[in-house]
């Protein structure tokens, strides 16, 4: 993509892209394939993630990951902030279902071993 700056005309087709993008996130959005999609790509980048540190230059990496999951969240908030509050809602109740299948699984192994 062009500067807007830099030619006649490139400004307004900007323009027109950023709203044929929002208006195409807003319909991934709006299913549930596509808000699981989103949220492992912003697991991948490291956005929910609680500490980015590295004792190494693996730290600017690992930054650049996360501030680019952050435009993404921004995006997706701002196409649709009721599709991001579904989203995180999904993986609450999925880290709730992984935390009672972990518990099971504790009681399984706790019943073998009496």
């Amino acid at each position: 993509m062009h500067d807007p700056r830099e030619c006649p005309g490139c400004e307004k087709r900007a323009k027109e892209r950023m709203e044929r993008y929002f208006t195409s996130l807003k319909a991934v959005l709006a299913t549930q394939a596509g808000r699981e999609v989103l949220d492992v790509i912003l697991d991948r980048s490291g956005v929910h993630a609680p500490s980015l540190w590295e004792p190494s230059s693996r730290i600017n990496y690992l930054t650049a990951r996360r501030d680019f999951g952050q435009e993404i969240v921004n995006d997706i908030a701002h196409a649709s902030f009721s599709a991001w509050v579904t989203m995180q809602q999904d993986r609450f109740n999925a880290a709730e279902i992984e935390v009672k299948a972990h518990e099971a699984d504790e009681k399984q192994y706790q019943r073998r071993g009496k």
